[in-house]
């Protein structure tokens, strides 16, 4: 017999265990190898190498990605991995992130810049351009196209030369800044990085606010649901008021023996199974269990799937409707409807009902790789009834490329609301897994996301849960003329600004102030308009920008605070000085952070950015390009770009200019192989000068067959304070092999 003080002592161990295990592992602090691998993992892989593993499963992987961090185009990823060859798993050992074309330099004393370029014409000097930048002692070299292992080669190899004191590679840091706390599950196809989907959209995240909720009620409105599936089985809706299997109709709804949903599409029946695979992958990225050591993860851990099955590859809008109605009669917070047909206006008063009821509806924009126009007789529907609070279109976000959509996507900016990733690994029937993609896969993410939300607040109806999620978008600028948003989805965000007070800022940017002598206050305004939680502070964080304080501005107030439970407006300022110097404009970056528990109400984070553009008194010209787009065949050689200075100069002015890849379609080969060097280059205006300059881009036959585009960007960068306008325009190579039919 166990003694009581024993057993005690013996159960609080116990619990501790348990506590650990089940509660704080989840929880976890991404390592720096896992904040590189998040921040690269979407860019386009130029070249990669992978080395054999050794005895103990050790091995190198080293890639160069496309980029666009750290102002650098290409960067190098270099990780010492060790694999587990029982699991398979695998963890990062070390990791290093080099900007991937160029290499700081230092010389011994007594040799300049020429026996510098004396020792790189041993390796081609044409591949090299030495820059010599302010307050950088020593020489950077910079490599035109570079290749995987070009820094490490070149720095080894001017490490040998007598003439070097040292050089190095140009090495990547981290913030210190914390990156928000993550909760991340056990499944073993998360673990192995198959499911990226959910990192994109910052899942692990929002993870640590709410897994989700099984009082919340997602109809799925498809091929029906396997809801035998042992990473879903957990999760399936049940109708606790009516008895399985007695033959009545319990509840009285006009269903008998529905504990689990309905087909309306082959039996008339209470079983809504999946024959087809469908709609339990789509249930499966909405709530497959999580942290249950099977398969995936869903979107949420806990939750209700509710399976109507309407169709198998094609779906009649006599069935989707009934499906509807009777979501709504059964409760659902949310449906799920990855189909997309003709106007029906039968359906459209379904969805109108719905609308009444609260219930939100997510729906596929199509896979046509057309825009939608809301024509009655276009598939896009029920995904582009327009103007209902309760609808929200989704368009599928590439998994690669986070800047574009996927190619087979349809798109608009009024019928479409925003973007979300596909899934690379989801469920199939049969206790089996898949990957799946199309915007079938994209909607699933944004209702997964709208279950979260209801989770945290129940009370929330259909027209709060969509505002939400769209104002909390991920802004990408490829995306403006693509969905209504400009954006992709964020479940973080969302979850942050569904669970915090908010603070809204009314000062629009940029706010344009002219110097006055005595100087001159600028106030930027903000307000809480949700005082139920605790203290707030929004504080200047940091300042950056051309302008130089104490000689154009001075920050005065730099911390609003709001008490607890306390609303109002508040204010920032900052004192503009007048530093009797002749330039164009110059700006400051205001960098805000809210310290506590709230977020900005326009963006869902705790960070914003204002900015200020401060104009001088006197006149000075500015430098932009002539033209706004140049569009050229192939077969066009070289061309002249002209750039201009216009207005009233004074003094000199110079701009650099370079040319980097915007999007690059199938064939296309980027810059390295659609353009001969150089890239980049100077412009210069002599004092008081004005007028046309020009500068070459050598474009070359690459006699690859390609679509019928492809787009890159020009942009011109000030030097020394030299004002900049219409400063990015793009650059777009008609490939003159096109025959009108698309590329192999």
């Amino acid at each position: 017999m166990i003694k009581t003080k024993s057993f005690i002592k013996i159960s609080y161990h116990i619990l501790i265990f348990f506590i650990f295990v089940f509660l704080v592992l989840p929880i976890h602090a991404k390592s720096v190898s896992e904040r590189f691998e998040e921040l690269f993992r979407r860019c386009p892989i130029i070249a990669e190498e992978v080395s054999q593993p050794d005895a103990r499963g050790t091995y190198t992987r080293v890639r160069l990605v496309e980029t666009e961090e750290a102002g650098a185009e290409w960067v190098r990823l270099e990780a010492t991995i060790q694999k587990d060859f029982q699991t398979g798993r695998e963890h990062f050992l070390s990791y290093r992130a080099d900007v991937a074309d160029e290499v700081m330099v230092e010389l011994k004393r007594g040799y300049e810049k020429p026996a510098l370029e004396a020792l790189l014409q041993n390796l081609g000097i044409a591949r090299f351009r030495i820059i010599e930048e302010t307050l950088l002692p020593g020489y950077v070299i910079k490599i035109l196209n570079p290749e995987l292992n070009s820094v490490p080669e070149l720095v080894e190899y001017l490490n040998r030369q007598p003439q070097v004191d040292f050089s190095e590679s140009d090495g990547l840091g981290l913030s210190a800044e914390e990156d928000p706390p993550t909760k991340k599950p056990n499944d073993p196809k998360y673990q192995d990085n198959e499911q990226d989907n959910l990192y994109l959209i910052d899942a692990p995240e929002a993870w640590y606010v709410t897994t989700g909720s099984k009082d919340v009620v997602v109809a799925v409105i498809d091929t029906g649901v396997d809801w035998n599936h042992e990473d879903l089985k957990g999760n399936i809706w049940v109708n606790s008021d009516e008895i399985p299997n007695n033959g009545k109709d319990d509840d009285n709804n006009g269903f008998i023996d529905d504990t689990r949903g309905w087909d309306f599409f082959l039996t008339d029946s209470n079983s809504p199974m999946d024959h087809e695979g469908h709609g339990t992958s789509v249930a499966g990225i909405i709530g497959a269990a999580g942290n249950n050591n099977k398969g995936i993860a869903g979107v949420n851990w806990k939750v209700s799937i509710m399976p109507l099955k309407s169709g198998n590859h094609t779906h009649s809008k006599k069935n989707i409707i009934k499906s509807i109605y009777y979501a709504c009669k059964m409760g659902a917070d949310v449906i799920n409807i990855s189909i997309y047909g003709p106007h029906s206006v039968k359906e459209l008063n379904a969805v109108k009902y719905a609308q009444k009821q609260g219930i939100l509806i997510v729906a596929c924009a199509g896979n046509d790789s057309e825009e939608n126009k809301g024509y009655a007789n276009s598939y896009e529907f029920p995904a582009s009834y327009n103007g209902l609070d309760n609808v929200i279109s989704v368009a599928a976000a590439h998994q690669t490329y986070n800047n574009k959509l996927e190619d087979y996507s349809n798109y608009s900016t009024k019928y479409v609301d925003l973007a979300a990733p596909v899934a690379e690994m989801t469920l199939n029937i049969g206790n089996s897994y898949r990957y799946f993609n199309g915007t079938s896969a994209a909607t699933p993410h944004v209702v997964g996301v709208a279950a979260l939300i209801k989770s945290v607040q129940p009370t929330w109806k259909a027209k709060e849960i969509k505002n939400l999620i769209l104002a909390t978008v991920d802004k990408v600028p490829e995306f403006e003329d693509k969905v209504k948003t400009g954006g992709r989805l964020n479940a973080y965000k969302a979850i942050l600004n569904a669970n915090s007070g908010k603070i809204r800022m009314l000062t629009k940017s940029p706010i344009k102030v002219k110097e006055q002598p005595g100087g001159k206050l600028v106030a930027i305004e903000m307000e809480r308009v949700d005082g139920n939680c605790g203290k707030v502070v929004v504080n200047l964080s940091k300042v950056d920008g051309s302008a130089t304080q104490g000689l154009d501005y001075k920050p005065e107030i730099i911390d609003a605070v709001w008490g607890p439970g306390e609303k109002g407006k508040k204010y920032l300022t900052f004192r503009i000085l007048d530093d009797n110097e002749d330039e164009y404009s110059e700006w400051i970056f205001a960098h805000l952070k809210i310290q506590g528990d709230a977020v900005w109400e326009h963006n869902g984070g705790d960070k914003d950015i204002v900015s200020i553009q401060i104009l001088d008194n006197e006149p000075v010209g500015v430098v932009r390009f002539k033209k706004n787009l140049y569009k050229v065949e192939e077969s066009v050689g070289t061309v002249q770009v002209e750039v201009e200075r216009v207005g009233g100069a004074s003094g000199s002015a110079t701009v650099n200019y370079r040319l980097y890849s915007l999007i690059v379609k199938k064939g296309s080969q980027g810059p390295t192989g659609d353009f001969i060097p150089p890239f980049e280059g100077k412009v210069s205006w002599a004092n008081g000068e004005s007028g046309v300059k020009t500068f070459p881009i050598h474009v070359r036959q690459d006699n690859v067959k390609e679509d019928e585009e492809d787009m890159f960007r020009l942009k011109l960068t000030p030097v020394n304070g030299t004002a900049v306008q219409n400063g990015l325009i793009p650059f777009i190579i008609k490939a003159s092999d096109y025959d009108n039919k698309k590329a192999p």
